[in-house]
């Protein structure tokens, strides 16, 4: 059994499950990813969503992402945010998602936006 292997085994034997994030554009990666024991993926957004959920929708995983945390967060207006968020969710269907930006949140994004951002699933839901 490989270090990662063991890694893996002993975080899933203890009720947990592993989510995998690289930074950057992964494309190249995705297939070897959506096989290395992790549960859940974040997508970057350099990493375009619907080549992210042909490969993990198609290995049963689930995804996250891909909004751009700076441009489609923190410069942007709430009704910005929330427009890129529908796009996430239209583009994920019926797959195994969860909206997310492609990374860490940051501290400057205006609060009426990260509020529109979460509200955003709700929202799409009732359309």
């Amino acid at each position: 059994m490989t270090h990662r292997e063991r890694f893996l085994a002993v975080i899933h034997a203890a009720g947990s499950l592993v989510k995998l994030h690289i930074c950057g554009d992964t494309r190249a990666l995705l297939p070897r990813m959506a096989t290395c024991g992790a549960d859940l993926f974040n997508v970057d957004h350099l990493v375009p969503l619907a080549q992210a959920k042909a490969v993990y929708a198609a290995a049963g995983k689930c995804f996250k992402g891909n909004l751009n945390p700076v441009a489609h967060m923190m410069q942007a207006t709430p009704e910005e945010c929330e427009a890129h968020a529908f796009r996430c969710l239209a583009e994920a269907g019926d797959a195994r998602y969860m909206l997310s930006p492609g990374c860490e949140v940051p501290a400057e994004t205006a609060d009426e936006t990260f509020r529109r951002f979460c509200e955003a699933p709700l929202l799409f839901a009732n359309k």
